[in-house]
Parts: structure tokens; C-alpha cells; sequence
């Protein structure tokens, strides 16, 4: 009397791959989770411009005060062909900054005390975050000299007194001063709060991370649907090779 074969294959095979397959997702998935919470968190900086060859390369529109080009003289010709030929006029030196904090996309030559200043009361947000961004590398250099009559006899002493100044740090001791002083009179300094240290998540920042939740879920969604129709095709072959053992139908074993 025919009966039908039976396949035997090793089960714990399968389980193993199984196993590995579950423990690999659950590391997979954890570190995804960290590296998500942490962009959405910190996304990062974008490369800062620093020099004046970034400013001419990005894009980004300038202007200036028109008593400001004849400085310009110790860049390099082809910045300067390219500066001169593309900056736009500002009335007023006020003008260009505002322009640098409205627009976010455009720059302009300021001297570094007066950006400085700007920023204590000008060019600031309702945080008291300083708008104006300073360039490390300078364009030139101002000098301020006090002008006294040839052969004056306080020459000596105005340079001994400017000297000992500038050596103990008083110079930039009364600027930081005055900085702070401005910052206080027009109420741009705030004070740190816990609730600085976190950001509110909306659904903008969490689009993403939703996106890919619904596919991971469609995903499963079929491998389940997979898992069922193979299951119910091995149960089905293998009631055929009960019913039929004549049939030579090899059951399928899991």
C-alpha cells in the first residue's frame, strides 16, 4: 500500500536563523531610535562661511557704504572685481545690518566694534541672541589716533599712558563694560531658564520618523500575510497527501 513521504528537515535551523533574525531588528532598531532622537534633538550645523571668499562663492548678496570701498584696496584683484561689480549701496552703515538680519541671506562690511555694539541692542532677537555674525578674517584694519600739535610736550605722556592701557587690558575692559551696560539698558539680556535646555517636538519634526513607522508596520503587515499563506498552503498539501496517497504529493514539512 503507497503511503506518502514525509521529508524530515532539522527545525532548530529555522529557529536559529529566526532568533538571530528578531535579536539583529531589536539592535538595528534601537540604534535608529538613538540616532533619530538625537538629530531630531541636534540636526547639526551647517559649514559656517568664514572668509571673504566663502561670502563671494555662496550666493549670498552684499551691500556696503559707499565710504567703505576705498578700503577694499588690499583684497586680492579678482575679489575685489567681484565685490565692487555685485555690492549694492547702503544709505547708511544702520541700513546694511538691518538688511543682514531681515533678509538671514546677505552680508556687508562693518567694522568689528561697531557689529559689536549692534549687537547689544540693534541687531538682536526677542531672546537677546546677537543676529550679526563677525568674519574671523578681516578686510583691514582701522587705526584711532588721538592728533596733537607738532612738538607738543604731552606727546610723551599720551603715549605713555595709552601703553600702560592697552599692556594691563583696561582698553578692552571699559569696551566689555559698555557692552554690557547697553545690553542692560535695553533689556536684551535674559536669563537662562530649564526650559531652554528642551525643545518642543511638533508633528513637523516628527513627520519622518512617522513615515517610517507606518512603512516598518506595512512591512510586518506582509510578512505576516506571507506567513499565513505559506502556512496554509503546507497545511493544505499536506491533507492532499493524506487524502490522495496515491497522488505522489510531497507534503510540505516546517
Amino acid at each position: 500500500m503507497p503511503v506518502a513521504r514525509i521529508y524530515s528537515i532539522e527545525w532548530y535551523d529555522d529557529r536559529f536563523f529566526f532568533i538571530s533574525w528578531v535579536l539583529y531588528s531589536l539592535v538595528v532598531s534601537s540604534v535608529f531610535q538613538t540616532f533619530m532622537a538625537s538629530f531630531l534633538v541636534d540636526p547639526g550645523l551647517e559649514r559656517q562661511v568664514s572668509t571673504v571668499e566663502d561670502i563671494l562663492n555662496s550666493g549670498l548678496g552684499y551691500g556696503m557704504y559707499r565710504t567703505f570701498k576705498v578700503f577694499l584696496e588690499y583684497l586680492p584683484k579678482q575679489q575685489l572685481d567681484v565685490l565692487l561689480d555685485r555690492a549694492e549701496d547702503c544709505a547708511n552703515i544702520l541700513e546694511c545690518a538691518e538688511k543682514v538680519v531681515k533678509h538671514g541671506n546677505y552680508a556687508t562690511i562693518l567694522s568689528g566694534i561697531t557689529a559689536e555694539y549692534l549687537n547689544t541692542y540693534k541687531t538682536v532677537d526677542d531672546k537677546g541672541t546677537a543676529l550679526l555674525y563677525i568674519l574671523e578674517s578681516k578686510v583691514w584694519t582701522n587705526f584711532q589716533v588721538f592728533l596733537l600739535p607738532k612738538g607738543s610736550g604731552f606727546l610723551s605722556m599720551f603715549n605713555r599712558l595709552i601703553r600702560t592701557a592697552r599692556e594691563a587690558g583696561l582698553v578692552q575692559y571699559f569696551w566689555r563694560d559698555m557692552l554690557t551696560t547697553s545690553k542692560i539698558k535695553t533689556g536684551s539680556v535674559r536669563v537662562h531658564t530649564l526650559l531652554d535646555d528642551y525643545t518642543v517636538f511638533s508633528l513637523t519634526y516628527l513627520q519622518s520618523a512617522f513615515i517610517l513607522l507606518v512603512l516598518g508596520h506595512c512591512f510586518a503587515l506582509c510578512l505576516f500575510l506571507a506567513e499565513l499563506t505559506c502556512s496554509w498552503w503546507a497545511l493544505r498539501r499536506r491533507k492532499m497527501a493524506v487524502k490522495y496517497p496515491g497522488a505522489d504529493i510531497k507534503p510540505h514539512v516546517p
